[in-house]
């Protein structure tokens, strides 16, 4: 069973600015969270699993519903780790992404990820910035993946590590 750990961040990342730093290193098995100072994700990390991470409904709507008040199914809570890769349903590793983005590129990156897992382990990176420190739709969102070696993260692979949205 995976575990989490958060972090709220001490100083504010200005609107705009990915929070890039260095693989952390975490140990198989737990992922990394770090929170700008409203509670939305800006940082999440760790080697991912071969195993399904978790769904929460409650927790997804609460990500999405402001946004699809107008137009229904609009915008989607993505998770930053992916949930078929052990990352958590909850609300700490969850983003706000346009539905289509969540179910065509965020896909299809996730499928090649799996494809790569075939070959090896591998550590994920994911930074969030947004466009305001209290809004909720993240104006980048930049994915660095790294192949682990002797349970540590080495050489970003350069397949689908840098995505940005406008």
């Amino acid at each position: 069973m995976n575990q989490d750990i958060v972090r709220k961040h001490v100083s504010e990342i200005s609107p705009g600015v990915l929070p890039i730093a260095p693989p952390e290193n975490i140990p198989r098995g737990f992922f990394l969270h770090y929170l700008n100072s409203s509670g939305f994700p800006v940082l999440a990390e760790g080697i991912l699993l071969g195993e399904i991470g978790t769904r929460s409904s409650s927790a997804q709507s609460g990500v999405s519903r402001p946004f699809n008040r107008l137009e229904k199914n609009l915008i989607h809570a993505s998770h930053m780790i992916p949930d078929r890769f052990g990352g958590s349903g909850r609300k700490y590793n969850l983003i706000a992404l346009p539905r289509k983005f969540n179910l065509s590129e965020m896909k299809r990156f996730e499928n090649d990820l799996a494809v790569k897992m075939q070959r090896c382990q591998l550590y994920l990176q994911v930074f969030a910035a947004y466009f305001a420190p209290g809004q909720q739709i993240a104006s980048d969102v930049l994915y660095r993946v790294y192949e682990v070696k002797d349970g540590k993260p080495e050489g970003i692979a350069r397949d689908h590590s840098f995505l940005v949205l406008h």
